[in-house]
């Protein structure tokens, strides 16, 4: 299946079922958020970024379920073919997406004003060539939408300069939930931002 119709199974419990890495992920990119006029959540789900957001904020996702339960302004549309004219927005989010969408990378740069800043979180390459997998379990069903493999040297563009770029470990809070799950818990960066 893919990440549309799997996401389209997973809109109802995405943002209240415990998530570690996106626990993780947020204590991150909160520290890491720059003051904006205008930003767009790209690949953006129910908008779990868009509404922390201190400006205007639209959500863009491909799944008409997630969105639906947005409280934000949003577009369904595909994150590698964003329906928005150049330099428009001074911050562009990215979240665990580049996985299913690598073009939203340079969609996100595309969009920036100069001066914008791109933020983009996934989890880390090294643990999907460790054996991770993105899946997600809807009732007694797990389910692994396809995903692209790359390597962190991927993600460049000539329109961007990368200011800090953080690989995250667990810490004993994610570490719990994981442990709580069931799940393999590993050594090293978990994510990246």
């Amino acid at each position: 299946m893919n990440s549309r119709e799997a996401y389209a199974l997973l809109a109802a419990s995405y943002d209240s079922a415990p998530n570690a890495l996106i626990a993780l992920e947020q204590r991150v990119v909160d520290t890491m958020l720059p003051r904006a006029k205008s930003a767009i959540d790209i690949a953006g789900g129910t908008g779990r970024w868009a509404k922390r957001l201190a400006c205007s904020a639209v959500v863009v996702d491909d799944c008409e379920a997630m969105l639906a339960r947005s409280e934000m302004p949003s577009v369904c549309a595909d994150a590698a073919v964003l329906p928005f004219r150049d330099a428009c927005v001074d911050l562009a989010i990215c979240a665990f997406a580049i996985g299913y969408c690598p073009g939203a990378f340079e969609e996100g740069a595309r969009l920036l004003r100069a001066g914008g800043h791109l933020i983009v979180t996934d989890v880390h390459p090294e643990r999907i060539q460790d054996g991770w997998r993105r899946t997600f379990r809807v009732a007694d069903r797990v389910i692994e939408p396809p995903s692209t493999i790359y390597k962190l040297a991927d993600l460049c563009d000539s329109r961007l300069v990368l200011e800090r770029m953080v690989e995250a470990p667990l810490g004993a809070q994610e570490r719990a939930m994981l442990v709580a799950a069931g799940k393999e818990v590993p050594d090293g960066p978990a994510i990246f931002a």
